[in-house]
């Protein structure tokens, strides 16, 4: 090897370092793109330390935002609410669009990719009619170069008012022309 490379003319010596060099430095800038970091969240729902309500169709969503300069592995997301894991199914994954307006008689967008570096995640739970007063979100998601993160957040489920202890009772008859009225009512939070 040495004698081929003696061989060779200077200019040509030149070349081949040149060449193992910017080899080297583009393996360099590629080792440096590699952040060795997993995705920072933001953008969490229900935001952390808030009041929530369960709907009566049962199903409940979180949703948080992702983003990791290495692009984010939207199949590697595991949401759980109260221990409870999301099923991979009721977890969405939506990518940031790249695009531009068109107008063709009227003004609408038109993808023309997605930006892997920006994601908003959302789950969904089902069969939830009811939550403790103080949950718990836990996520995890990493990036393309498998580098995990994960982060935790609680909020407080805000039950609707339970009333009872009527008086007078429902359907009974009054026969006084002032008569006692009374309901108790209790609720989880402030009652306003």
């Amino acid at each position: 090897m040495t004698r081929v490379y003696r061989s060779l003319s200077l200019p040509a010596r030149l070349a081949i370092i040149f060449v193992v060099a910017a080899v080297f430095m583009v393996a360099a800038v590629l080792i440096a793109l590699a952040d060795g970091v997993g995705p920072t969240f933001s953008s969490f729902s229900p935001a952390p330390g808030s009041e929530a309500t369960v709907y009566s169709s049962g199903w409940f969503t979180v949703s948080f935002a992702a983003t990791d300069p290495d692009s984010i592995n939207g199949s590697s997301v595991q949401v759980k609410l109260n221990g409870k894991s999301a099923s991979s199914s009721n977890i969405r994954v939506s990518y940031r669009e790249i695009g531009h307006w068109e107008f063709y008689y009227d003004w609408y967008w038109v993808v023309d990719g997605y930006d892997y570096t920006q994601a908003t995640i959302s789950a969904d739970f089902s069969g939830v009619l009811s939550l403790p007063d103080r949950n718990t979100v836990w996520v995890s998601i990493a990036d393309q170069q498998n580098n995990t993160s994960t982060t935790e957040w609680t909020f407080n489920y805000d039950k609707a008012p339970v009333i009872s202890n009527l008086a007078p009772a429902n359907g009974s008859t009054v026969t006084t022309l002032m008569p006692t009225i009374s309901a108790k009512v209790t609720d989880n939070g402030t009652i306003d």
